[in-house]
């Protein structure tokens, strides 16, 4: 009976000693104890590591094997702005990865420099530019300056685009304010214009370097192409509408782009698609990308597909 008592107490002792070694090794560490699980007799020891004050811009591509060092799969999630926690388990370790996601990429202000009106017609100056931003679906874009419509001159303005985390762009302007023109006397002297067409060899000759390659987009309006000509003369890749709209509020398929993927693929130039987009929506986008997708059922392109959007106005 002495004999299994005293047994007992060495093995509880044993136990106690074992217990304060190990809290002993985690509080060294700076390491917080999960669990303590025993398997093929050796003591394994599930430790929670945590990574502070990590700071990433808004969208940006983050891997996780960056972060915590290791072969580990997947993504830091950045698409949304302020504090975030991920927690991630490997090699039976607990990692808590506490950070912030920021924006500090200022707004875009694209369309030139001059905009013309005539006197006593309005102009939205707003929405003749196009005012975009990486975070802000509608980053808030205005007019500083004044300027009289009603009155002939030139103004010299500026043009403000700021979004929410309080990035700003600026970008001075003019508006001309310019007499109506006479109609009558306008349509008399009217003439017949030649439209002037440069070859595609002077491009190629002006751009044409070891880092670059020269191209054209093409649609129906170019009607039909003779895709061996083009091959003849150089070029080096194609960009093809697929579609518009959208117009009617249907989607159109570009009436000369299956012949022009077909004829352009038979020549061996490499091609990528552009859509003309009216989107007014991320809906509006989405379906047209869906559409894009149905549409080529599974031919597969050279280049990617661009979204082309030259109504400023919808893009805004």
């Amino acid at each position: 009976m002495k004999k299994i008592s005293i047994i007992s107490f060495v093995i509880i002792l044993t136990t106690f000693i074992s217990s304060i070694m190990l809290n002993t090794i985690v509080n060294k560490k700076l390491i917080k104890e999960d669990t303590i699980s025993l398997k093929n007799k050796s003591v394994l020891l599930a430790k929670t590591i945590t990574k502070k004050n990590l700071k990433f811009e808004f969208d940006k591509k983050v891997l996780i094997k960056d972060v915590i060092k290791g072969n580990v799969k997947g993504k830091v999630p950045t698409n949304k702005l302020g504090k975030q926690k991920l927690t991630v388990k490997y090699k039976n370790n607990k990692y808590v990865i506490n950070y912030k996601v920021v924006d500090t990429k200022k707004p875009i202000i694209l369309g030139g420099t001059t905009k013309t009106t005539t006197v006593g017609k309005k102009i939205d100056l707003v929405n003749k530019y196009l005012c975009g931003d990486n975070h802000d679906a509608k980053p808030k874009c205005y007019i500083e300056g004044k300027y009289d419509i009603n009155k002939v001159g030139t103004y010299k303005l500026k043009y403000v685009a700021k979004d929410s985390s309080g990035n700003k762009t600026t970008k001075n302007i003019k508006l001309k304010v310019i007499e109506k023109k006479n109609s009558s006397s306008s349509s008399s002297s009217s003439t017949t214009t030649t439209v002037k067409r440069t070859k595609i060899s002077t491009y190629i000759k002006k751009y044409k370097k070891k880092n670059t390659k020269i191209g054209i987009d093409v649609s129906a309006w170019q009607d039909d192409i003779n895709w061996e000509k083009v091959k003849k003369d150089g070029v080096e890749f194609a960009m093809l509408r697929i579609g518009y709209g959208p117009s009617n509020n249907q989607i159109k398929l570009d009436k000369r782009f299956e012949n022009n993927l077909k004829n352009a693929k038979k020549q061996k130039i490499p091609v990528g698609l552009y859509f003309y987009s009216y989107a007014k929506t991320k809906d509006e986008a989405k379906a047209q990308a869906k559409w894009i997708i149905k549409k080529l059922n599974g031919q597969k392109l050279d280049l990617p597909i661009a979204f082309d959007w030259e109504n400023w106005n919808s893009f805004n």
